[in-house]
């Protein structure tokens, strides 16, 4: 048995798994409150200054929740002490999907900050280090995902161009990860974004193409009475 104040690993698991479970249900208060008590345990466990998985993953969880409340400074904070962690497990230049997940928020973060050349760095080497893991040339909705969010980047930039291109092979590779004629709210998003792009381009018919089938697949995903 464990003391109610000794730290272990299993008290830290149960208190970050809580967390966890809250955060999903969306209970933001509730899940912070759970992933502070585990952190400093896991620190206690594991050693203050040693990396170990269960810290980073205690951080990255903490930069999410705190991206989701919009407190962009305290998210940043999580996420870049969180990748520095992960670098150290598993090396500074070895692509790891744990890496490349936290440069993906991190790349969210920064951008809602205003650093938009940042944020551009950050999402072409979440995107290189996932090209690396799945194959470059294979459909992974994660290299989807980051093709989109590169994408969204550059429309802020005004590359419109880089912005049209890295949108449509995001929508490419959706299609077939999901199959060409699945409704699917991924699908959906990306349709959304080239048809803004092309309204920003001056292009309203190919706009409203997009966006039209945009609403037809959220339609479908959702129900036409939700």
């Amino acid at each position: 048995r464990h003391g109610e104040d000794t730290p272990h690993a299993d008290i830290g698991d149960a208190l970050y798994y809580l967390g966890n479970l809250l955060d999903d249900q969306g209970e933001l208060d509730g899940a912070e409150k759970y992933y502070v008590e585990c952190l400093p345990m896991f620190k206690k466990v594991h050693g203050e200054d040693t990396p170990h998985v269960a810290v980073a993953t205690t951080l990255y969880a903490l930069g999410g929740l705190l991206w989701n409340r919009g407190e962009w400074d305290g998210a940043e904070q999580f996420l870049r002490e969180c990748l520095a962690m992960y670098r150290k497990l598993y090396g500074e230049d070895t692509p790891h999907k744990n890496i490349a997940g936290t440069l993906q928020v991190l790349n969210l973060v920064v951008k809602e900050q205003g650093d938009l050349d940042q944020a551009e760095k950050l999402i072409r080497e979440a995107l290189e280090m996932y090209r690396e893991l799945y194959g470059k040339d294979t459909p992974h909705l994660q290299i989807a995902v980051s093709l989109h969010d590169l994408g969204c980047l550059l429309h802020a930039k005004g590359d419109l161009d880089g912005a049209e291109q890295s949108c449509r092979e995001a929508l490419k590779m959706k299609k077939q990860v999901y199959g060409e004629d699945t409704p699917h709210k991924t699908i959906a998003v990306t349709l959304g974004r080239l048809g803004k792009l092309l309204h920003d381009r001056g292009d309203l018919d190919g706009a409203e193409e997009y966006l039209q089938e945009a609403l037809a697949m959220l339609m479908k995903v959702y129900g036409e009475d939700k």
